[in-house]
This record gives C-alpha cells, sequence and structure tokens, in this order.
C-alpha cells in the first residue's frame, strides 16, 4: 500500500499531465495527420493518444512497442476505449506480434512489425564474436548518464580488447554529459561516440 500511496503522491501522475497539456498545445499548432509513440504501458501514452483526439479525432495514433512484453503487464494490453487507444501498434518481431494481436485484433487495432536492429545476420553475429562490443545508452536522466558513462570508461580502462559505444539520450546531449563529467574528456581508445559531437 505504501509503494501505491507514493506512486499516486509523486512525480508520475504529474508528469503525465504535464504531458497531456505540452502535447496538446503542440498539437494544435503543428495539426499533424500521425502521431507515434512509445506503447510500454505508460499513463502518458494514453495521455498522448487523449490529446491528439481531442486536438482532431481523425489523427492517427501509433504506439511502436519495442521493449519485453512482461508476463503480468497489463497497459499494453488494456482497452480503454477509442479516446485512449491507439490505432495501430508497430512491434519489433513475431513473439510480440502473436500476444498483441490477441488482445487487440477485438478491438480492430491494427498491429504491424516494424522490425529490430538486434535481428541481425549470422555473419555480423560471428564478425562481433571476434570484435566484442559494448554499448553503453542510458536514458535521458543525468545522473543515471554520468554514473553509466563513467562506469563504461573504467571497464573500457580494464577491457581494452572490448570496444565500447557511448551512445547519449536525445535529451541528454552528448557535449553536455562530457561538459559535466571532466572525467569523460580523457576516453581510452576502446571507448568511442557514436553520436558526432
Amino acid at each position: 500500500m505504501g509503494a501505491l500511496r507514493q506512486e499516486a503522491n509523486g512525480d508520475s501522475p504529474t508528469f503525465s499531465l504535464r504531458i497531456f497539456f505540452w502535447v496538446r498545445e503542440l498539437l494544435k499548432k503543428i495539426q499533424p495527420s500521425t502521431v507515434f509513440f512509445t506503447w510500454e504501458g505508460h499513463a502518458w501514452e494514453r495521455l498522448v493518444i487523449r490529446a491528439a483526439r481531442e486536438v482532431s479525432p481523425r489523427t492517427f495514433c501509433i504506439g511502436f512497442q519495442h521493449t519485453v512484453l512482461l508476463p503480468h503487464a497489463r497497459g499494453p494490453f488494456r482497452s480503454m476505449g477509442r479516446s485512449a487507444d491507439p490505432d495501430s501498434i508497430w512491434t519489433v518481431g513475431k513473439p510480440n506480434y502473436r500476444k498483441l494481436k490477441q488482445t487487440w485484433d477485438k478491438k480492430r487495432i491494427v498491429i504491424n512489425i516494424y522490425g529490430s536492429p538486434r535481428s541481425c545476420k549470422l555473419s555480423l553475429l560471428k564478425w562481433r564474436e571476434k570484435n566484442p562490443l559494448c554499448v553503453v545508452a542510458p536514458e535521458g536522466i543525468e545522473e543515471e548518464a554520468m554514473r553509466l558513462f563513467i562506469f563504461g570508461k573504467r571497464l573500457a580502462l580494464l577491457a581494452p580488447t572490448i570496444e565500447f559505444s557511448f551512445r547519449s539520450h536525445p535529451l541528454m546531449p552528448i557535449k553536455y554529459i562530457i561538459q559535466k563529467t571532466p572525467a569523460l574528456r580523457d576516453l581510452p581508445e576502446n571507448f568511442f561516440s557514436t553520436v558526432v559531437f
């Protein structure tokens, strides 16, 4: 019960409402025909749909689902009616497609597989076995980004035969992270950024 009370009083509802009002104002200005957003079961995703429907009921809403669908997850499967359900859900592969189709087919929600860079050719996998790579890609949270990149640098120093790819979140430009974290200015050769800065 404590966790539920904390969630109700915490930042999550405030964040979701802030997203709703911000997205609604943005959509009023740009009047898009289609809106894309993640489809992971968060309340704010439903509010993005709600904002789009308020601005224009004809806006086509597409949720892209790119994470693991946990066995007891309810958010991505629960219908909340036209004002909060997407028109289409795009997913990464067949297992998730089948799970989503079972629920959403009845609601006439179109499910599509858009694929994933995680499914790659065997030759690339064999090449990666000889040339291992560790991708350091935190969320757009400053403290998490700083900690993960510093940790990645330490690992790169300990394991010089492994390449470490430093990928910042779009909300957290790489220049900003390096500016705020002096320890990241002198990187080992096997620790590099895949973003031009």
